[in-house]
């Protein structure tokens, strides 16, 4: 069994290393294990190699979570549902956004940084979680100089009238 070297306190990655910990039975590698605790708060029995390598960064979370860190917040399920509205053609609202030719700019459906972009102008531009994304002009579509963050009230003045 090769020396153990006490990793107990140090931090890898999102882990940060309890103590030492048994063996599993169902591992072949007999080596050092240590109980470890995510910086999301899920613990888990780590090789210690698989720390000191870096090949474990975390216990899975970091692949579950995006760049940005915010994809559980009120503003990404935001800019999602506005994203499905606009290019998801099994949405119900898509007859009323993405056939009418509603879109995204494309500042703000990039992918790499899209969401970042939008959360930036959200926050400097007056996002509160008692306001809801609004388009000024109607038959335009998402974009910084046609969006405001709005109440209920200003967003029903700015609804486009119904046909009946």
């Amino acid at each position: 069994m090769p020396k153990m070297i006490d990793l107990t306190g140090q931090k890898f990655g999102r882990w940060t290393v309890i103590g030492p910990a048994p063996c599993p039975k169902t591992t072949k590698f007999k080596e050092p294990h240590w109980l470890c605790k995510c910086s999301c708060g899920e613990s888990k029995i780590v090789r210690g190699s698989n720390l000191r390598n870096g090949r474990t960064q975390s216990c899975g979370c970091l692949k579950k979570q995006n760049k940005h860190g915010q994809i559980k917040t009120r503003l990404y399920r935001i800019y999602n549902a506005m994203k499905t509205r606009c290019y998801n053609k099994h949405s119900k609202a898509y007859k009323n956004y993405g056939e009418r030719g509603i879109a995204i700019c494309d500042d703000w459906l990039n992918k790499e940084t899209g969401f970042v972009n939008f959360y930036n102008w959200s926050i400097s531009h007056g996002y509160a979680d008692n306001l809801s994304i609004d388009r000024i002009d109607g038959d335009k579509g998402y974009s910084p100089d046609n969006c405001r963050w709005a109440d209920s009230i200003t967003q029903n003045r700015n609804r486009k009238k119904r046909k009946d």
